[in-house]
């Protein structure tokens, strides 16, 4: 972990999620934020919880209820949501891209398989 926090600029955003309580891998990254001037973004299942201020930005995602399977379809559909609109924001340079990606995939398909 220590040597992608080296990675991170303050251009960067890191997405965490913390449901139930923070783990101290993201109290880390939280911290080196604060130094570095990255934003951050938390994804929890707490309407209310002591980390909240600790991010620049806190969504809410429903897993189910405490006795219930914690479903993680709520947290993905966000994280999705997040990759489309990012990549809607320049949308011409990021067609081209997955198009390179997918040219890519064609010529080392026998060389790489999935």
């Amino acid at each position: 972990m220590f040597e992608d926090l080296l990675h991170i600029t303050k251009d960067d955003v890191v997405v965490l999620f913390a449901f139930v309580r923070i783990l101290p891998e993201a109290k880390v990254i939280l911290e080196h934020a604060k130094r570095v001037g990255f934003q951050t973004i938390i994804i929890t299942d707490q309407l209310v919880s002591n980390f909240a201020n600790f991010a620049d930005i806190v969504l809410f995602a429903s897993r189910g209820e405490m006795w219930e399977f914690h479903s993680m379809v709520a947290p993905t559909f966000l994280i999705e949501n997040l990759i489309i609109t990012i990549g809607m924001k320049n949308k011409n340079a990021n067609l081209q891209r997955l198009e390179l990606l997918s040219g890519l995939r064609k010529q080392y398909a026998e060389d790489l398989p999935r």
